[in-house]
């Protein structure tokens, strides 16, 4: 017997949707070019973040 915790299906889709974000968010942050770039996407981030708590 492994002694290897199996997660739940339901685990694996929040694990990789979490991936997937950090993934957009980093290839968001290197399409930046200048600080107004990083200022919008600071401004996008915290909508989002926002959302998620309502």
């Amino acid at each position: 017997m492994s002694d290897k915790y199996m997660p739940a299906n339901a685990e694996v889709v929040e694990i990789l949707a979490r991936k997937s974000e950090r993934m957009r968010m980093l290839n968001d942050l290197k399409e930046c070019k200048n600080f107004e770039d990083h200022q919008k996407l600071v401004k996008k981030y915290k909508i989002l973040c926002a959302n998620d708590k309502e």
